[in-house]
């Protein structure tokens, strides 16, 4: 594991920080071009009421790596920002840094060194050999740092330093401590490394170079109470068990500049590898996937002989559903995982190999003949909001369709507040995952469908009840189709399902054969 050949995030939490964010990041864009092939830097901004977000916007542009903006509201404290940053984080090996750049950069070499020896948590040490201070802090600061820190290495972890603003961390072990982690204050540091401590994971300390820095946000008399209310929290919460638990993060909006490349998709991938996701897997008796796509097969016009290719096949839950209506489906996702699992289920059912083609295949890399002759419908179910730019997807598959064929996409309806209700009570789901639904909208996705060149585009809604009760309640299936058709409920129906056309001819401008 080098710099050179393991993507790599760093994760920068900000709060109120637009006087000092705009020339670090420039720093560390320069440092991760030099040093990294495949990196992002993730700003979490903490609910900051200044120009902290104007900013960060101006100068990512000028970087030389991808920059993701990640934001909610309200303020909730750095160790909540970094809980979203890991969230969000798409690397290998996943690292922290205050916005300032007080501890340089120029020791992480040494930091991935340590992961590849074995190492699942490296952190940063202005107390141990060959460690360097150019400039100290005001020698009250300074003094409450070294007692919070003999009380952290007595009573919480065996370290040196556990407030440095730079650690680094295995994929794995870094979204598993933020995952269960429960503080958002100062004392954030010291319950990672407990919470690391006791899943007995490996902690290394790496000498650094660190300056104190004018602006910083931190109170000696607030935050050194909080600290050690903190450290209460932490042994009490380790006591009774709460680490035991992840705790999911609230909505985060996401903005995004520079070719994110491969680390959106080992994202987007880790979506179904992460965990089982029962609430996506095939089942005989679902309902409610048939139904949803009887919705989409009528309103495309799929018949018996069509040849379909699906996006997002996943584990096959609207797959088998869909064969049912057409002669063959071509099924394309990132995860070897899912598609495992779906060629397990079609083995089971006795399907014949050529009626369901799974292939594990980037769809932004998807060119005509990739796949075999051009395809008379392509569609995708709930896909385009899990996409880093669905705009540009659309563009490179529109050109699979034969002339006149059809592309359809099902996807949630931002303006039905019940998907909040599902996102918090799945177990499966997560905000992170789930955020795009709020950055997709009908009219984005019908002008996307025009800019790559498609025709007869149309817009219908449809739903309103959750699998959980559509799949178990017969008159909750009934009543549906009523509510389907009330002018009242229409615009918060959960599900828009969005339709065009490629061209008939070559002369029309079609990319069809």
């Amino acid at each position: 594991m080098n710099a050179g050949s393991t993507s790599f995030s760093l994760i920068v939490p900000a709060y109120n920080e637009a006087v000092r964010i705009g020339e670090p990041l420039v720093e560390m864009g320069a440092w991760l071009h030099a040093h990294c092939d495949r990196s992002e830097i993730i700003v979490v901004d903490d609910g900051s009421d200044d120009e902290t977000c104007q900013v960060v916007r101006q100068t990512a542009p000028r970087l030389p790596v991808p920059l993701r903006l990640v934001r909610y509201q309200p303020n909730r404290g750095k160790g909540y920002a970094l809980k979203v940053g890991f969230a969000a984080a798409a690397g290998d090996v996943l690292a922290f840094t205050d916005c300032d750049l007080s501890t340089s950069l120029d020791a992480l070499p040494e930091f991935l060194g340590a992961l590849e020896r074995g190492a699942d948590v490296a952190i940063g040490s202005r107390k141990i050999l060959e460690a360097t201070i150019t400039r100290h802090q005001p020698i009250l600061r300074e003094t409450l740092g070294r007692i919070f820190t003999w009380i952290v290495r007595h009573v919480i972890a065996d370290v040196s330093d556990a407030t440095c603003g730079l650690k680094a961390f295995r994929r794995d072990a870094g979204v598993d401590l933020f995952a269960h982690s429960r503080i958002d204050d100062w004392s954030f540091d010291a319950e990672i490394l407990r919470i690391a401590r006791k899943r007995s994971y490996l902690i290394t300390e790496i000498p650094v170079r660190w300056e104190d820095r004018d602006g910083t946000k931190v109170h000696l008399l607030r935050d050194g109470v909080s600290a050690l209310i903190g450290i209460a929290r932490i042994l009490r919460n380790d006591r009774t068990g709460v680490y035991d638990q992840p705790l999911a993060i609230g909505p985060t909006t996401e903005e995004s500049w520079g070719e994110p490349g491969l680390l959106t998709r080992r994202r987007s991938r880790r979506f179904y590898d992460s965990r089982q996701h029962e609430h996506l897997q095939a089942g005989e008796e679902d309902l409610y996937a048939r139904k949803l796509v009887g919705r989409l097969v009528e309103s495309l016009g799929i018949g018996p002989t069509d040849r379909v290719l699906e996006l997002g096949a996943g584990f096959g839950r609207f797959t088998f559903p869909l064969l049912a209506r057409c002669a063959s489906v071509v099924a394309v996702d990132l995860s070897a995982v899912a598609l495992e699992e779906l060629v397990r289920v079609r083995d089971e059912r006795a399907i014949p190999k050529t009626r369901i083609e799974p292939h594990c295949l980037d769809l932004d890399a998807l060119e005509a003949g990739t796949l075999g002759e051009r395809f008379d419908f392509v569609v995708g179910f709930f896909l385009l909001h899990h996409l880093a730019d669905f705009q540009r997807s659309i563009a490179t598959v529109a050109p699979l369709l034969s002339a006149g064929g059809r592309m359809g996409f099902l996807e949630p309806n931002r303006r039905n507040p019940l998907f909040l209700a599902q996102v918090a009570a799945c177990r499966d789901m997560s905000w992170a995952e789930e955020r795009g639904m709020f950055l997709l909208s009908e009219k984005g996705v019908l002008d996307a469908y025009r800019d790559a060149g498609l025709e007869q585009t149309t817009s219908e809604r449809c739903g309103f009840f959750p699998p959980q009760i559509f799949n178990r309640v017969g008159f909750a299936r009934r009543l549906e189709g009523r509510l389907e058709v009330s002018r009242l409920l229409y615009p918060l129906l959960p599900f828009l399902l969005l339709t065009a056309r490629a061209r008939l001819s070559p002369e029309s401008g079609s990319s069809g054969a």
